[in-house]
């Protein structure tokens, strides 16, 4: 059974602390059952207490770093529960669902950072992940591995925003988040958080990611000349990076 639930884990869940915890609790859990197997074939001398200790320490060792690992799981279902009741009710309205990651779309952002322009929300920072290696990667791999990519990666960034940042899918292999109240600095904090987050999907398929980001400090480029800005900035880096 615990091995059934080694096999969903990894089948289920991206790389991360939490699937770490979730993985070693249950290698423990099988370490322990599998000597307490042995012992309906097998007897050892009463002295030789080793085999015991590795019998029972393992067991509860396991179980306290398994509930760790649920504990983070029941905390990223929470947020990701926030966000589907979020886009649920959007979805009601409108149509501006992403149908591949379930992110928001291209149309959307414009509308929302319009929206928090009109509320103040400032400063009001906007971030962009560009996926630049992604048309070797859908070449190599073929469309539906690097559908699965995009979807992980669509995940592991609505799991790692605050409840109140909004992610949306911006073009084929570029992602834009919107970040209300939230500095410059504040911003390069999250892109060093996400980018760390994403070095697990790095290691299996070598994603190359180029991070941009404009901030606004009060009133006065509308959404467009603000995402436009954004798309600029980027632009200019990817030059800089080809010439080097």
């Amino acid at each position: 059974m615990v091995c059934i639930w080694l096999w969903l884990i990894l089948a289920a869940r991206p790389a991360g602390q939490v699937t770490a915890y979730l993985y070693s609790g249950s290698q423990l859990l099988v370490f322990s059952h599998t000597l307490d197997l042995l012992d309906e074939f097998f007897s050892y001398p009463d002295s030789f207490r080793l085999m015991s200790w590795l019998e029972s320490i393992p067991l509860p060792v396991g179980m306290f770093i398994l509930t760790l690992g649920v504990i983070g799981w029941y905390r990223e279902q929470r947020q990701v529960n926030r966000q589907l009741q979020g886009r649920e009710k959007f979805l009601r309205e409108h149509q501006f669902i992403d149908p591949l990651t379930a992110l928001y779309t291209q149309s959307y952002l414009h509308h929302v950072v319009e929206r928090e322009q009109q509320l103040g929300q400032f400063p009001l920072t906007l971030m962009l992940l560009d996926i630049a290696n992604f048309d070797g990667i859908n070449q190599k791999l073929g469309v539906p591995e690097a559908d699965q990519i995009l979807i992980q990666i669509a995940e592991s960034l609505a799991l790692n925003v605050r409840p109140t940042d909004i992610v949306c899918r911006y073009g084929g292999d570029k992602f834009v988040i919107v970040l209300a109240r939230t500095s410059a600095n504040q911003g390069k904090q999250l892109q060093r958080w996400l980018s760390h987050q994403l070095t697990a999907l790095n290691k299996n398929w070598q994603l190359t990611c180029h991070w941009q980001q404009v901030s606004q400090q009060h009133a006065g480029q509308d959404a467009q000349q603000l995402v436009a800005t954004l798309l600029q900035r980027h632009q200019a880096q990817k030059l800089v990076l080809t010439h080097s």
